[in-house]
């Protein structure tokens, strides 16, 4: 039960994340330097399309 819950979470985290990369895509989002501390967090440095 408890790892089918952690599961879960994971799936959550990742369709959001991704519905995340969708709509800064689509839109352009450039959120400055809160995105490029996100992404340095995560690992990578997100460099929105121009």
């Amino acid at each position: 039960m408890i790892i089918r819950h952690s599961i879960n979470i994971v799936y959550l985290s990742i369709k959001f994340e991704t519905i995340l990369v969708i709509l800064e895509w689509r839109y352009r989002v450039d959120m400055g330097p809160m995105n490029q501390k996100l992404g340095a967090e995560e690992g990578f440095v997100y460099q929105p399309v121009k």
